[in-house]
C-alpha cells in the first residue's frame, strides 16, 4: 500500500509524463514567410533562394480553403530536376508526400489535389535534400492568388519520421494560412 508521499510522487509523475507527451506530439510550427516561430529539435532554418514575395498586381482572396496541389517544377524560379534520375526523385517524393498525407492526423479537413490543381487556393513544392542538404526534406507552401510563400521549413529527423514531421509541418502551415480565428464555444 502507498502513502500520502508515494501518491503524489506517482500523480507527479504522471504529471510530468502526460505534459513531456504532449510536448512531442505537439505539431511544430514552419519557418513563416513573415515570422519566425519555434522550431522542434528535428527542425533547421531554411530559406528557398529563389523569389517568394507576392505579386504585387495579383489581388489576394479574402478567404482561401484548406486545398493543396503540387506547383510545376521551376515555379517562381525555383531548380528544375535536370537529370533523369532527378525527375524520377522528384516524382518519388511527391509519391511518398502524398501517401504519407493520407495517414497523418494534421491534415484532417484538408484536401492535396493531385489532378486540376488550378483549383486549389496553396501550392507546396516539397524537396528532399535541395541545395546539397542531403538527409532532409524542404517544403515551400504557397498562396495561389499571390503566388507569395506562406511558410517554409526543413526537417531532419531519422529517415522513418522525416516525411511525417515534414507533412505534418506543411498541414499545420496551412491551417494557419486559412484559419482566421479560433474554436467555436457553444452554451449548454
Amino acid at each position: 500500500m502507498m502513502g500520502k508521499n508515494g501518491i503524489k510522487s506517482l500523480t507527479t509523475a504522471v504529471l510530468f509524463g502526460l505534459l513531456l507527451s504532449a510536448c512531442e506530439d505537439h505539431s511544430s510550427r514552419s519557418n513563416s514567410a513573415s515570422t519566425t516561430s519555434s522550431l522542434k529539435p528535428d527542425q533547421t532554418v531554411w530559406q528557398p533562394k529563389w523569389d517568394t514575395k507576392p505579386e504585387k498586381e495579383k489581388t489576394a482572396k479574402p478567404l482561401l480553403t484548406p486545398t493543396l496541389a503540387f506547383v510545376d517544377e521551376g515555379f517562381r524560379g525555383s531548380p528544375m530536376p535536370q537529370a533523369q534520375s532527378e525527375k524520377l526523385q522528384q516524382s518519388k517524393t511527391r509519391e511518398d508526400f502524398a501517401q504519407a498525407f493520407r495517414d497523418e492526423r494534421a491534415c484532417f479537413g484538408v484536401t492535396l489535389i493531385l489532378n486540376n490543381s488550378r483549383t486549389a487556393d496553396l501550392g507546396i513544392q516539397v524537396f528532399e535534400g535541395i541545395d546539397g542538404r542531403t538527409g532532409r526534406w524542404q517544403w515551400i507552401l504557397y498562396r495561389m492568388d499571390t503566388l507569395g510563400a506562406v511558410a517554409s521549413g526543413e526537417v531532419t529527423s531519422g529517415q522513418e519520421r522525416r516525411l511525417d514531421l515534414t507533412v505534418g509541418a506543411v498541414c499545420n502551415s496551412v491551417h494557419d494560412a486559412v484559419t482566421h480565428s479560433g474554436g467555436t464555444v457553444e452554451a449548454e
